[in-house]
């Protein structure tokens, strides 16, 4: 949606959308968004979600995850499985160029494998992250640069740039 930008108000967003294409919720935080909304659309026929995260403050947007299979606490292990990883990993270098930063060899809390993909835009931070390689869980996170350190996704031995 071409109308929106980072500080507008959360509820301007969701006032434009019917009652059907969102879920709201009581509200959660997870590291620096908070969030009460999710909307639902499609992307080659399988189901997404964007949840906006808000400044638990003054609910002004913050960022935009792009999940699947997420229901505010945990991860379907079906629901969230995708088959657009390299449709999405295209489609962001098409759009962005090659990425600023690329972690790999890193790995979540059941060991599995992740990495993730990182555009560092001047108003703009975008992160295209693979949260379990093996299940083929992703998501693609938009958010106001935070002006902190990213660490990668999950465990990660080395940092982009230690070669």
């Amino acid at each position: 949606h071409e109308n929106i930008y980072w500080d507008m108000k959360v509820e301007d967003i969701i006032k434009n959308l019917k009652p059907s294409q969102y879920k709201k919720l009581d509200g959660f935080k997870i590291g620096y968004c908070f969030f009460r909304y999710s909307i639902n659309f499609k992307i080659k026929n399988e189901s997404w979600e964007i949840w906006l995260c808000e400044n638990e403050k003054n609910s002004k947007l913050y960022g935009i995850s792009i999940e699947k299979g997420f229901n505010g606490i945990f991860f379907d292990s079906n629901k969230s499985r995708t088959d657009l990883y390299g449709f999405f990993k295209k489609k962001l270098e098409n759009i962005y160029g090659t990425p600023d930063k690329h972690w790999k060899e890193c790995h979540n809390t059941r060991w599995n494998l992740t990495e993730q993909y990182s555009w560092y835009l001047t108003k703009t931070t975008i992160s295209f992250i693979i949260r379990d390689v093996p299940m083929q869980q992703m998501a693609i996170h938009y958010h106001k640069p935070t002006g902190k350190k990213d660490f990668g996704p999950g465990i990660c031995p080395k940092q982009p740039g230690d070669d």
